[in-house]
């Protein structure tokens, strides 16, 4: 899916209304809340991050020829190198959902039966190694995809 970056603080990283390419991975379901023989549940999407931007709405073609990349990279003083290779969204409202860029450019059931290896994750969403994730609202989200995506491209840099 393409969604557009509308977070104000992702200006200051030059990616401001941006598209970013984005998979969903899976979606976690949880009990939130039971009365009675009611269930009230919590569903989160657990997202990947494509290696690609732009200002329109791409193809569906273009997941084809770009990578996955971490959310975050870093070490942590107690645990060492941490890749957060997946997010989740939080406490989503269906309001702030309105308010967001999201198009749909493609349906694929495949990661129903495996994920990618780079996502650490077998299909209901157990960690298989040490990998991290991020649990993030729509504000925090947009920031964390503009700096992966400055991140990567400064890494491609450096290789060249």
């Amino acid at each position: 899916m393409a969604y557009k970056l509308m977070n104000g603080n992702t200006k200051e990283l030059g990616r401001f209304e941006d598209y970013v390419l984005l998979r969903v991975i899976f979606i976690t379901r949880h009990i939130f809340l039971k009365i009675g023989q009611e269930e009230v549940f919590d569903e989160s999407p657990v997202i990947g991050l494509y290696s690609w931007s732009g200002k329109e709405v791409p193809p569906v073609s273009i997941a084809e020829t770009h990578e996955f990349i971490p959310f975050k990279d870093r070490v942590d003083p107690v645990f060492g190198r941490c890749v957060d290779t997946f997010a989740a969204l939080s406490w989503t409202t269906k309001r702030e959902l309105k308010q967001r860029e999201i198009t749909v450019i493609g349906h694929d059931s495949s990661y129903s039966k495996k994920l990618p290896d780079f996502f650490n994750l077998d299909v209901e969403g157990n960690i298989t190694s040490g990998s991290g994730f991020l649990l993030l609202g729509f504000d925090n989200l947009d920031y964390r995809m503009a700096a992966a995506l400055n991140d990567y491209s400064q890494k491609i840099l450096k290789l060249k």
